[in-house]
């Protein structure tokens, strides 16, 4: 256990802005690191016991930080005193910029692409939605009226007839009202 690889993976955690997930796996990878980082290979069943996450989680979880580049596979000569058929894969934390040799070589006129150390690739942002443009309109299978199609459920009801919009106070005091009524009708036996 190496008190510099937990504190990096925290700091790391922090800064690329993982998961929590994957910070704890980050973290109990850091726990098997020696002082560089280096010579991790707990086996998937201790990483389990561990982190309490099944086996494609766990495989899961250090693909992504292999991805961000916070870690990479290691010597694996590490893991030579296990028998050939037992041998868990060794990785390493990238705790200095160098230690990363993915990037090495290669031109950008080859295809490659700089390593990007700054934090995980988030993709694409989102569109602002257009102000030139109406929203599609939608009717409300409850009240028949027209709505966007963003305030209506899944099932087609809009926030009022569900009771959960800015109106459907009122509304649904005076709809439980005529419901009170029809049955204290229906119980007395004149319907009005």
């Amino acid at each position: 256990m190496s008190w510099q690889a937990q504190t990096w993976a925290v700091e790391m955690g922090k800064r690329y802005e993982l998961e929590p997930g994957h910070r704890w796996m980050l973290t109990i990878l850091a726990n098997y690191a020696d002082p560089e980082g280096h010579d991790i290979f707990p086996s998937i069943a201790t990483l389990m016991a561990d982190t309490g996450f099944g086996e494609n989680t766990i495989r899961r979880h250090i693909k992504h930080l292999i991805q961000c580049g916070l870690m990479a596979y290691g010597n694996q000569d590490a893991a030579l005193k296990f028998r050939a058929g037992n041998r868990p894969k060794v990785y390493k934390l990238l705790m200095n910029p160098q230690d990363d040799t993915r990037h090495a070589g290669g031109s950008q006129s080859e295809g490659s692409q700089k390593s990007h150390l700054g934090g995980p690739n988030r993709g694409a942002t989102v569109a602002p939605k257009p102000i030139n443009q109406k929203e599609n309109q939608a009717t409300c299978r409850s009240c028949d009226r027209d709505r966007p199609d963003s305030e209506l459920s899944a099932s087609g009801i809009c926030a009022d007839c569900l009771g959960i919009g800015p109106h459907s106070a009122a509304e649904g005091a005076s709809y439980r009202e005529q419901i009170r009524l029809r049955r204290l009708a229906a119980t007395v036996g004149a319907v009005p």
